[in-house]
């Protein structure tokens, strides 16, 4: 899906997180959104996804020539501050989540299981999961969803190194034909070759 940010801003309060971004995404592309912790990073692809209205200006999307209106059904995220079914089983948690949405390329949820490494806790309740399970699950959802935009924020967040290898693993497996954005701490391994980026302090006013 191509995506279009047009003189785009976002304000809290008086203060504006950035303004004036300008810019053509083609489908297909890798988009990184860099800048130091609070510089407005989550914000930016908050507003890009639809998550957040921006202030000013507006992002269009279109695929095949063709305006989208509706996006919800395109796009899957996952992102630190989003919670993951505290109180459901992982078995259960993944069930509600493809009541909603399909996996991609006739994945069964078995299958999800097996390949976010929860062969062992598919019982257990997602509460119970340290901030690391929590993130694989979170990830694996967002990767493995049916869906054209793939936004992800700070995706190696609470991972160590083994599970930021699984990750880059999961993403390069599942990056053909979708349009991915990537909001990081200029941590090298949590993206695979970007074809734009986005430095946030760049758009901030003087």
């Amino acid at each position: 899906m191509q995506v279009q940010l047009h003189d785009l801003g976002r304000r809290f309060g008086r203060e504006w997180i950035f303004r004036h971004i300008e810019q053509e995404i083609p489908s297909g592309s890798h988009v990184l959104i860099i800048g130091h912790n609070g510089s407005g990073k989550s914000t930016l692809l908050q507003v890009i996804s639809g998550f957040l209205s921006p202030t000013e200006g507006c992002v269009s999307y279109s695929a095949e020539g063709k305006k989208i209106e509706e996006i919800a059904h395109h796009t899957s995220m996952a992102t630190p501050y989003l919670d993951v079914f505290q109180d459901l089983s992982l078995e259960e948690a993944i069930e509600f989540h493809c009541r909603f949405r399909n996996l991609r390329n006739g994945m069964s949820q078995d299958e999800l299981v097996e390949v976010c490494r929860f062969g062992k806790d598919r019982k257990k309740s997602v509460k119970n999961f340290s901030s690391g399970m929590r993130q694989r699950l979170r990830l694996g959802l967002a990767i493995y969803t049916d869906s054209s935009l793939l936004f992800l924020d700070e995706p190696s967040s609470n991972l160590d190194k083994e599970n930021i290898e699984w990750y880059r693993q999961q993403l390069a497996s599942q990056a053909e034909g979708r349009t991915i954005f990537v909001s990081s701490n200029s941590q090298r391994e949590e993206y695979l070759q970007a074809d734009i980026t986005l430095d946030v302090i760049q758009f901030r006013p003087a």
